[in-house]
């Protein structure tokens, strides 16, 4: 084997390897996030995790196209974006008012929430949207993709965003923690992670997934705020 060959190797290697850590202390943090960190800190934890994990990507040699942070494609993300958060949006409205769905936009979390200004303005668009978004559309997909494809490196991706999202619903008082809600929550969470991924990609930007992302939040939350209001009315 001549040199070339093995600095080719030592190369892969420390690629494959960065990426193993980078999922590793996705999930670590993951832990931290939901049963360690109190809720106060939610903002300024995702805030820095979205941030040293764009550094560390940067750091291993993902540029900033693969990052989705190229200056020169963020017209594109927002326009992109904003053609798929409108309908979106408008969707989880429908679907909040169809009887058969309803029942789907009941949770006591939401309805205990004593600051939806906040929640609104701040933890979901900054603290949840822009934060994920970095982590698994910007650093994670920009790291798989130095080793594989673009379709396994989103498909990658959005498996850990789908995990990512297990104890969350483990702490939903509606699943009990039942395996069938929590393995629902993966496989559908997986399923949008992948649908971003492709924007992601699509536009160059991180800002169309961004985009997209906060609107379904802040719609279901809006949504679920709206029908308990109007089930205590009802009473």
């Amino acid at each position: 084997m001549s040199s070339s060959d093995r600095d080719d190797d030592t190369e892969m290697d420390r690629r494959y390897r960065a990426e193993v850590a980078a999922a590793l202390a996705t999930l670590g943090y993951s832990a931290v996030l939901n049963r360690l960190l109190p809720d106060v800190a939610h903002v300024p934890a995702n805030v820095t995790a979205a941030g040293i994990s764009t550094m560390v990507a940067k750091a291993a040699g993902v540029p900033l196209d693969d990052l989705g942070l190229a200056p020169g494609r963020f017209a594109d993300g927002l326009q992109v974006g904003a053609s798929v958060a409108g309908p979106t949006a408008a969707a989880i409205a429908i679907a909040a008012a169809a009887p058969a769905t309803r029942r789907f936009f009941r949770d006591a979390r939401v309805l205990g929430v004593e600051r939806p200004a906040y929640e609104i303005g701040l933890r979901i668009p900054i603290g949840t949207a822009l934060s994920e978004e970095l982590i698994f559309r910007g650093a994670l997909l920009g790291l798989f993709r130095m080793n594989h494809s673009t379709p396994v490196a989103i498909a990658m991706s959005s498996a850990l965003f789908g995990i990512w999202h297990v104890l969350p619903t483990l702490e939903s008082p509606q699943t009990e923690a039942a395996l069938g809600a929590v393995l629902t929550a993966v496989a559908v969470t997986a399923a949008a992670g992948c649908a971003l991924g492709w924007m992601r990609v699509r536009t160059g930007s991180i800002a169309a997934p961004v985009l997209v992302h906060a609107a379904v939040n802040v719609s279901a939350f809006a949504a679920v705020r709206f029908i308990g209001r109007r089930d205590r009315r009802a009473r």
